[in-house]
């Protein structure tokens, strides 16, 4: 009786031993496959520390994500001194898609000759936010020094246009407005008011 006991235990292992092999393989298919047909890959940049419930998607988000992305990007064009201006302007370029680089990086690089030029630094203040569709505007005092004075100080406004490609934010405009200048053009010229 114990060799009938021994056959039995030999064919059941036998059989289990092809259960396993056939689940093996049928895993593996599934896995090779799953790699062969995955056609996207889903991509979501975080804002730094949110605060609050946001929703986004491959085609932007809402208006605190959009804000929140745009005010992460700002100090790299609005806080700028000679030593920090070039790495400011490079990481910038970094979210620039390339039909919008050159022309990006020409106007960049021409703002970092001036800044270095003149000894120019300036610090920027946000006071007030908002995002009108693509575009995040940021209001503020700007405060600009030469070496170490202070020269200035104007109630300046950031725009920074963005567009969003399969999750990923792009930054194909930059804007700038003196607040004080434009409230004195219009008062002056009745026409433009």
């Amino acid at each position: 009786m114990t060799i009938e006991l021994w056959k039995s235990k030999l064919h059941n292992a036998q059989v289990l031993n092809l259960v396993f092999a056939a689940l093996a393989t049928v895993l593996a298919v599934a896995l090779v496959a799953n790699g062969f047909f995955r056609q996207n890959v889903a991509v979501h940049v975080v804002p730094i520390n949110p605060t609050q419930e946001y929703w986004a998607n491959a085609m932007g988000g809402d208006e605190y994500y959009k804000k929140s992305i745009a005010m992460a990007m700002l100090p790299w064009i609005a806080n700028v001194t000679p030593a920090s201006v070039e790495f400011h302007h490079r990481q910038l370029l970094q979210w620039v898609p390339s039909s919008h680089y050159g022309l990006m990086s020409e106007s960049l690089g021409a703002e970092a000759v001036y800044v270095k030029t003149n000894n120019l630094s300036r610090v920027f203040f946000v006071t007030a936010s908002r995002v009108d569709g693509d575009v995040a505007v940021f209001e503020g005092i700007e405060r600009r020094f030469v070496g170490k004075s202070e020269i200035r100080e104007e109630e300046r406004e950031y725009r920074i246009s963005m567009r969003w490609d399969q999750g990923r934010p792009w930054v194909v405009g930059l804007s700038a407005v003196h607040l004080d200048r434009s409230r004195q053009d219009s008062q002056s010229d009745p026409a433009k008011g």
